[in-house]
């Protein structure tokens, strides 16, 4: 059974901070990684913060550290993996919703947020208070999945996944999202709904660290990192670099991330070795916060040639660790990045123009030092720790205020 408490039975009450239950299928391992707590500790300033999400491991957990959490234990079974934490999940969250514990229920993303609100209906059954409903979305949460990774049933799969965001989105009483881009296709299901947008959590605080003792790199390489899998472009990269690799003999490509399956590993590499690059290409793996940021910091450019983003937290690192960045033009990633300013936006898929920009970086060190400088400075001044708590006090007491409005209509 899943722990309750989250280390200790619910304190009595002895502020008015709103009680927020943060809900969705993120992994976390204890400790706590340092940029987890950091932002756990800003986010406790404005509420009692809880977390229902999945365990690192197969045994489930509950401890307090920065905020209570409940961890249900993973599955190694991918396929089911996320319908094994909206069972045992959504369990403990209606635990903690019967128990009268939550204020505000941040459900993150659409089908999260449709387990949610049946615990809620299931709660407000026993004449309990009503808790707020909070529903994000980081990317592309209609394709993402279908860009990651090939789905039987894929019919079956999106009418069940729509069926489940429709009931999430009309059901919310506030949604959020991490760009423009995003906001616009949640506004599809829930045109009306209180909205607001900020990015998702980002420390950019190691990465600026790094680029402010940047020094010129022994070895020249462009890297990637993030998730190794189709829906990131790994494959476009890749085939980009071999457009310009005989002409830059000294240049290696460097990807630093986990693989998403062992099909597109093997086919990556296949790539490579067909290309005459196996040689020339480094893939690292999972690397801690802190070897990221150096490699950051030293590359002479970081390129994310995804087919879906949402607001790419990867991308901000960059930008802070003073990297000149190449990025697809998708998602929220314009909103980011103004092209030929403070970086290159490419359409996804397009090998040649990716190719090319990656040569001009290469060819222009000063005039990309200068694009990297300015995309430093817009991020730190724009995606600092306050904006994003900001952005959550806004949520919590918009979300609280039409909860109470509609308790007084009823």
């Amino acid at each position: 059974m899943l722990p309750m408490g989250g280390g200790g039975d619910a304190p009595v009450r002895s502020d008015s901070r709103p009680r927020v239950c943060f809900f969705g299928a993120t992994r976390y391992g204890f400790p706590l990684p340092p940029g987890v707590r950091k932002k756990f500790e800003a986010l406790e300033k404005i509420a009692n913060v809880r977390v229902v999400a999945m365990s690192a491991d197969a045994e489930p957990h509950g401890f307090r550290k920065e905020a209570r959490l409940i961890l249900a234990p993973t599955m190694d079974w991918r396929a089911l993996r996320h319908l094994w934490f909206f069972v045992c999940g959504g369990w403990a969250l209606l635990r903690i919703l019967l128990r009268g514990e939550v204020d505000v229920i941040v459900a993150q993303s659409p089908y999260e947020g449709a387990v949610a609100d049946i615990a809620r209906a299931l709660a407000a059954r026993t004449g309990g208070p009503r808790a707020a409903l909070v529903v994000e979305s980081h990317g592309d949460f209609e394709k993402y999945l279908f860009l990651r990774r090939t789905v039987r049933f894929a019919g079956l799969h999106r009418a069940v996944m729509q069926a489940a965001a429709r009931l999430a989105l009309s059901r919310a009483d506030a949604i959020r999202a991490v760009s423009e881009a995003t906001l616009r296709q949640l506004r599809r299901y829930a045109p009306v709904t209180s909205s607001f947008v900020f990015p998702a959590w980002t420390d950019l605080e190691v990465f600026a660290r790094a680029g402010g003792r940047q020094t010129a790199a022994e070895a020249r390489y462009i890297l990637y990192c993030g998730l190794v899998t189709y829906a990131k472009g790994t494959h476009h990269l890749i085939a980009a670099f071999a457009r310009i690799a005989r002409d830059f003999p000294d240049v290696r490509l460097v990807v630093v991330g986990e693989w998403d399956n062992p099909e597109y590993e093997g086919a990556l590499k296949r790539i490579a070795e067909t290309a005459g690059l196996a040689g020339r290409i480094a893939f690292t793996g999972r690397l801690p916060q802190e070897e990221v940021a150096a490699w950051m910091a030293g590359a002479q450019a970081f390129v994310l040639a995804s087919h879906s983003e949402g607001m790419p937290r990867v991308l901000l690192e960059a930008m802070a660790a003073g990297a000149p960045v190449i990025a697809s033009n998708v998602g929220g990633v314009p909103e980011l990045v103004e092209d030929g300013v403070s970086g290159f936006l490419v359409p996804p898929g397009d090998e040649a123009l990716l190719s090319n920009r990656m040569r001009w970086v290469l060819e222009h060190a000063k005039e990309a030092a200068e694009m990297a400088e300015r995309a430093r400075a817009l991020v730190m001044e724009h995606y600092s720790v306050e904006s994003y708590v900001r952005g959550y006090d806004s949520v919590f007491r918009e979300a609280l205020r039409i909860v109470r409005r509609d308790v007084r209509a009823a």
